[in-house]
């Protein structure tokens, strides 16, 4: 089932990052090509700075996806655990339930052993 507040919060999240990681970086670049390697061409400055920006973001959402992954696989952990225990009292309730009408068949001699 497609979860769309889950992918809403994912694409939040990578678009946001994004954005808090790539206007800083996009100023410190700017500084270190122009005033500090004192590159001037429009054109080596732009290929240098998208092969950052790309190398960033690849890791970037890399990791939000990780992490995304990550919870839905603990979620679906949590709901196995949850099925598990469920199908155990299930059982339990069920054992208990034969016991009592075994007794009460044996009360009144309809069960013999």
């Amino acid at each position: 089932m497609i979860d769309r507040l889950e992918i809403m919060k994912e694409t939040l999240v990578l678009v946001f990052s994004g954005l808090a990681i790539n206007f800083p970086l996009n100023i410190l670049v700017i500084y270190l090509l122009i005033d500090v390697f004192q590159i001037t061409s429009a054109l080596t400055i732009s290929i240098a700075s998208t092969f950052i920006f790309t190398v960033v973001a690849l890791i970037r959402v890399y990791l939000v996806r990780l992490k995304t992954e990550t919870k839905k696989l603990n979620k679906g952990a949590v709901i196995d655990d949850e099925k598990r225990i469920l199908q155990e009292r299930i059982n339990l309730l069920e054992g208990a339930i034969l016991d009592k009408i075994t007794e009460a068949d044996q009360k009144i001699g309809r069960y013999d052993e």
